[in-house]
């Protein structure tokens, strides 16, 4: 049962960073539609709109699946450990591509997100060392 719920700790914490990273990309090409940065006319808007979505969604999969494969086997956790770094991954280099004047808030956004997989990445190392220590011990 309480691997159950701190999976579940784990998945709302997620899923509740990538929503919000999306509200603050919406928010931010909102503000520049309106503050007249970006032409009144112009349709192109909804491209990095929709571009980010799907990043985001693929972030999100690949922590969600990092997060489930963190227990149990040794190859389990490199599996996660590799999710979380593919993610952490696309995250940075999302955060250096918005690393553009009127785009720093969703940079910043990405960056935190790539924190986020940097702690996962330590947390599922963490389990591999005791699982690597119990398993040495039961060999002995």
């Amino acid at each position: 049962m309480r691997f159950i719920k701190n999976i579940l700790k784990e998945i709302s914490f997620i899923l509740l960073a990538s929503i919000a990273t999306l509200c603050v990309i919406v928010f931010t090409f909102d503000s520049n539609l309106s503050s007249g940065i970006y032409p009144i006319d112009a349709d192109s808007i909804s491209i990095p709109i929709f571009l980010n979505f799907i990043e985001i969604k693929t972030i999100t999969v690949l922590m969600i699946i990092g997060s489930l494969l963190k227990r149990g086997k040794i190859v389990f956790l490199i599996f996660s450990v590799l999710m979380f770094f593919f993610a952490g991954g696309l995250s940075v280099l999302n955060s250096l591509d918005w690393a553009i004047p009127n785009h720093y808030l969703i940079a910043f956004v990405y960056g935190m997100l790539a924190a986020i997989n940097g702690f996962y990445i330590y947390k599922a190392c963490k389990v591999g060392i005791k699982i690597r220590c119990v398993n040495k011990g039961k060999a002995q």
